[in-house]
């Protein structure tokens, strides 16, 4: 009995604490520490990887403030474009403000990358065609002239892999960024509203005059027949020959040019409300050709036509490109 007593008894003894020792544990002490390992599971989709960790550097450097930085990181990532399409969408969302950059070696090497990506995947340039066409926008009416030149070295490539889009969503848009560009007044346009540049800032060198009026012939082309020659090669085997007209429309709203579910009429020129109108025509739904086709020779045929007939007047390469367009647009009817 004496000895369990004396056994309770130290077990409410306060111990003396000694310097760089630890408490004895008592006998019922249980351990609740544990140990946590971490588990690596291949293709894990919340983890990025290195070659996303690379993509996302260079595409910071992209914004760099030194251009001969901004040239090489847009070579490197032409000349190594990567495999998976998912990418795609950051590379164009990260370059295309490239557009209006000021140096001309980066509005270079910009329209190579931009090539090379819509050979390799042309739906990335048309699914972000608006998007590019913005700032396409933005460098036709640019106040530095290198960039209005260059302006439509991108469109160019729009044009050669996103064509449907840009015709049917920006047919008005490029039309009156043309205007501008070229110097062409539209006609009975007030002054507040006309749409050119100062004098002083007219294209001087007539080079890139050539590569505008081939590019406007080629958007031309495409906005009034393109769906003609689209579906003059269609071919049906064994079928009669009124199958096509039964058969699903390749553009959508066919029929927008009957204005079935607008109240909204196509706009006819008049000289009381010319002001109007110069605002309105973004409002008209070009998707069909035949809503394009009046667009234009309602408000553009004669401004363009009075325009290249000065411009052939300059004679040389320039004159030569000029007299081929006309004679495009006066056969537009």
């Amino acid at each position: 009995m004496a000895k369990k007593k004396t056994n309770k008894q130290r077990d409410f003894q306060k111990k003396k604490l000694k310097v760089g020792k630890s408490n004895n544990l008592p006998n019922n002490f249980t351990d609740t520490s544990f140990k946590a390992k971490s588990i690596t599971l291949p293709n894990q989709t919340l983890v990025k990887s290195h070659d996303d960790k690379e993509l996302a550097h260079y595409l910071a450097m992209a914004r760099h403030h030194s251009p001969s930085t901004r040239k090489e990181i847009l070579i490197h990532l032409d000349k190594h474009l990567p495999s998976d399409p998912a990418q795609y969408k950051e590379i164009l969302k990260n370059v295309t403000p490239l557009i209006i950059d000021t140096s001309p070696s980066v509005r270079e090497a910009l329209v190579t990358l931009l090539d090379d990506i819509g050979l390799r995947h042309p739906t990335f340039i048309e699914l972000h065609a608006n998007s590019i066409v913005l700032f396409i926008s933005s460098a036709m009416s640019h106040i530095n002239t290198d960039i209005r030149n260059d302006s439509t070295k991108f469109l160019r490539v729009i044009l050669k892999y996103g064509p449907g889009i840009i015709v049917r969503s920006s047919w008005v848009k490029i039309l009156k960024n043309y205007c501008q560009l070229l110097n062409w007044h539209l006609e009975q346009a007030k002054k507040s509203l006309v749409l050119a540049v100062n004098s002083s800032s007219v294209i001087v060198n007539k080079k890139p005059k050539e590569n505008h009026l081939q590019v406007l012939a080629e958007f031309l082309k495409l906005g009034t027949s393109g769906e003609k020659e689209a579906q003059s090669t269609l071919k049906f085997k064994a079928i009669h020959p009124l199958t096509a007209v039964y058969m699903f429309p390749a553009t959508p709203e066919p029929f927008g040019q009957l204005n079935l579910y607008k109240k909204t009429e196509l706009i006819v020129s008049h000289k009381e409300n010319e002001e109007e109108i110069i605002r309105d025509l973004d409002s008209i739904n070009c998707e069909d050709e035949h809503t394009r086709i009046t667009v234009f020779i309602q408000h553009f045929k004669k401004p363009v036509t009075d325009g290249l007939k000065s411009l052939i007047k300059e004679g040389g390469n320039l004159g030569k490109e000029a007299n081929t367009l006309l004679t495009a647009v006066e056969s537009i009817v």
